[in-house]
């Protein structure tokens, strides 16, 4: 007896203490999907957007999002909280460390899945539940689909594979055909009085659509980037459609909700994998120029340029990082390999104004345009700002053969940048410095990066108001060339409406007039490049958001309708 029921205590213990552990699972994740924390966890965010609002008093943009937004732990100093600007110059020193906006959102994302996995129940079984899984998976994979079609790196990003005469019939022929099925819906069928009247309305507001649509000529019809724009919808449209169909199945009538939240989570993942990741460029060209260099404007560089014969089409250049310059401050030469020489960092300003030499100035150059011009200091230029901050150095040169100090120079981006800095063309003024090697040129400026691609500025044209000098839109006419293919791809750039090519998004950004080096008057275009792996995720997102919200408040509103109707009936 003792032996035949040993096996079975033993089988009974070891269920209870699988429940018991599932138990504390399922209480561990309704814990962690707590309306408490999201409640602190929204309130914490406030508080991160509301100091980093305030240090971008003196802080740029970049400076902020990393510090703040990017990072998992932010060190808040206290002088965040007394602005320059209202307080003027603060002694206050210390900080706080508080939570990063990586880790708020990462806790946001735990809990958002959390919630959803306890609180959502599954509404089906057997063969729809199955049905219901397979057609979810589908949905979510057109869904992937469409995004990494999206961020090709080859070619006009988002463009259709489709003529763009084919995705406005397209439009043309989906508006007409919504029209009239949304009327059928209305007339036919034993539905609410309420719900007649949203579908009729509805009808008629997409046969407004499509009659423009079919007959309203060119005017109604829509531009290649507003095109390339609607491709994205509808495939959006139709991988949400799938999914949504899917989710109704597995969970019923909250088969909207469950899409709204997926979008969330879509949103909120997208910004935490690629928040860090977006890169903004600039470039600026003169009409018929063409270029493959962009310059960081969060970010500057000591170039030392080794002056190459007339013969030479191109130059060694050695780039010292910002970063690196600020740290050596006061301290050790840099001594690069690459180089003839030292570079020691006598001073160095974050934002600088150069003013001519007067009679009484202590000025720390021996040699170059330090001897007419004086750099000094100003407080840095934050993100609230318009104005960017202007760098310069006072730095020594010592010459590594024979030790000969070459002299202190004044490197200022006022004036070895003024191409960036001003729009001007052929407008740089740097110094040359003769070395036993050889001469170098010393430039600092902001930090340059070269494309595997050429932009060439075909024309550009600015509209202005009637009877007003005041510019109404600018437009770029560009032609992309890979330089590894030589293949052309033509674009037309213009405010609000970028062109994305090759994983990077260019939007226009100015226009000037400039005087060239012959003295002849051109107009120059500026291009603001924007690197962002994530751009398709947000339209897929509030794609499937705004077919959930129909779906989940369509839902609600037939309900209303229904117990609204029975309530006058009775």
């Amino acid at each position: 007896m003792a032996t035949g029921s040993m096996p079975i205590r033993s089988m009974a213990s070891s269920r209870t203490a699988d429940g018991s552990l599932q138990k504390t699972a399922w209480e561990g994740l309704r814990a962690l999907g707590s309306l408490k924390i999201t409640v602190i966890m929204f309130l914490a965010a406030t508080f991160l957007l509301f100091v980093g609002t305030l240090a971008q008093d003196e802080k740029s943009l970049p400076e902020v999002k990393a510090e703040y937004f990017n990072c998992w732990f932010a060190q808040v100093p206290f002088s965040d909280f007394f602005p320059v600007t209202v307080f003027g110059e603060s002694s206050l020193t210390g900080w706080f460390p508080f939570p990063g906006g990586a880790t708020i959102g990462f806790i946001l994302l735990i809990n958002l899945i959390a919630a959803k996995a306890t609180r959502f129940h599954i509404a089906s079984k057997g063969s729809r539940l199955l049905w219901g899984t397979v057609v979810s998976v589908v949905g979510g994979l057109l869904a992937l689909l469409v995004i990494l079609t999206g961020h090709r790196t080859d070619g006009l990003q988002g463009k259709p594979p489709l003529a763009y005469e084919t995705v406005w019939q397209l439009m043309q022929v989906g508006s007409a055909v919504a029209a009239v099925g949304l009327a059928a819906v209305a007339l036919t069928g034993n539905r609410r009085r309420l719900v007649r009247i949203s579908l009729a309305i509805a009808a008629i507001s997409a046969g407004c659509a499509a009659v423009g649509m079919l007959f309203g000529g060119e005017s109604w019809r829509m531009n290649e980037p507003g095109l390339r724009i609607m491709w994205q919808l509808m495939q959006s449209s139709v991988a949400s459609l799938v999914l949504l169909a899917g989710l109704i199945m597995v969970f019923g009538a909250r088969g909207g909700n469950v899409l709204i939240h997926i979008a969330v989570g879509m949103l909120m993942f997208g910004q935490f994998a690629f928040g860090d990741r977006q890169i903004e460029e600039r470039l600026n060209l003169v009409e018929g120029q063409a270029s493959n260099m962009v310059c960081r404007t969060d970010e500057i560089e000591l170039a030392c340029v080794e002056v190459a014969e007339k013969t030479e089409a191109t130059e060694s250049v050695t780039a010292i990082s910002g970063r690196l310059i600020k740290a050596r401050e006061g301290g050790e030469a840099l001594a690069l390999e690459n180089l003839p020489f030292d570079i020691k960092i006598v001073e160095y300003f974050t934002n600088a104004a150069v003013t001519r030499v007067g009679p009484f100035a202590e000025n720390r150059a021996t040699a170059g345009l330090g001897t007419r011009w004086l750099a000094i200091a100003r407080p840095p230029e934050g993100g609230a700002s318009s104005k960017s901050n202007v760098a310069a150095a006072y730095v020594q040169l010592t010459d590594r053969k024979d030790g000969k100090d070459l002299g202190v120079f004044l490197v200022s981006q006022f004036m070895n940048d003024r191409s960036q800095l001003f729009m001007e063309a052929e407008g740089d003024v740097c110094d040359t410095v003769d070395t036993a090697s050889g001469p170098w040129r010393i430039q600092l400026r902001f930090r340059r990066a070269y494309k595997p691609y050429e932009v060439r500025l075909d024309d550009v044209r600015r509209i202005n108001y009637s009877a007003s000098e005041t510019p109404r839109d600018y437009s770029s006419f560009v032609t992309f060339t890979d330089e590894s293919t030589g293949a052309e791809q033509p674009g037309r750039i213009w405010m609000n409406n970028p062109v994305r090519y090759r994983g990077e998004t260019f939007f226009q950004s100015n226009y000037s007039k400039v005087q060239l080096a012959d003295g002849s008057v051109s107009e120059m275009t500026g291009l603001q490049v924007v690197e962002n792996a994530g751009w398709l995720i947000p339209y897929v997102a509030c794609v499937l958001a705004f077919w959930g919200m129909l779906a989940h408040f369509g839902g609600t509103f037939v309900r209303f309708a229904d117990r609204h109707e029975r309530e006058e009936e009775n």
